[in-house]
């Protein structure tokens, strides 16, 4: 199964390849995190979604020419890149997709001089365990990401406060390059 990997600009996908890759990036977030949301809000929009592409911060993986997952990757500040919104089709995880994702970000964050490459994990600040979200932070561990810092939630992101189901924290995940 040969991937291949693209940072596309803004022309390169179709519309159709921007609704699968919205619907995807939400779908993945709904199942993994509806328990922790009053509401559901959905993890991403076409218009941002877009925007990435258009800021040249996002990778779309392909087997031939269909997408079968991809995430953003972005500067955080001069020494630490990040990725986030990783998804990859259902019926093809667990073969290693996301694994390559991540190299790939990291390999593109290596050659634009970042040290580190960092994720986010949201997780439950109320002492209760995620088993999904447990899985996430051992299968990071696994990729070489080591804890780095927390954050709650609401202070990230302000646009969430008052939505959340119990309070969270963002476990931030940093590798080195």
């Amino acid at each position: 199964m040969e991937i291949t990997f693209q940072i596309p600009q803004t022309g390169d996908l179709t519309r159709e390849e921007y609704e699968l890759l919205v619907n995807l990036i939400v779908k993945v977030y709904e199942e993994t995190e509806a328990d922790l949301f009053k509401t559901q809000i959905p993890r991403t929009s076409l218009e941002e979604l877009q925007e990435l592409v258009a800021e040249k911060q996002f990778i779309v993986a392909r087997i031939g020419q269909g997408i079968v997952g991809g995430c953003y990757l972005r500067r955080r500040n001069d020494e630490e890149a990040e990725f986030g919104m990783l998804a990859t089709l259902p019926e093809l995880q667990g073969q290693g997709i996301g694994r390559r994702i991540i190299e790939f970000a990291g390999s593109e964050s290596r050659k634009n001089g970042f040290k580190y490459l960092l994720a986010d994990v949201l997780y439950p600040a109320d002492g209760s365990s995620h088993p999904y979200k447990d899985f996430l932070l051992s299968w990071y561990g696994k990729l070489g990401f080591n804890y780095h810092r927390e954050l709650t939630f609401e202070a990230k992101y302000e646009k969430v406060k008052g939505m959340m189901a119990r309070p969270c924290k963002m476990i931030i995940l940093r590798k080195t390059l």
